[in-house]
């Protein structure tokens, strides 16, 4: 697994493109853990 404790200091992240936003994620660091634990599965 990778190192993330960076996106541990973001309570979330959005991606916006043009003023619109496309995708929102609360809880950066948790969701990049459980996606990288299910990736091993």
């Amino acid at each position: 697994m990778t190192n993330n404790a960076f996106a541990y200091l973001f309570d979330e992240t959005r991606y916006e493109l043009r003023g619109v936003k496309i995708d929102r994620v609360k809880c950066p660091g948790i969701a990049c853990t459980l996606k990288g634990l299910l990736a091993l599965k």
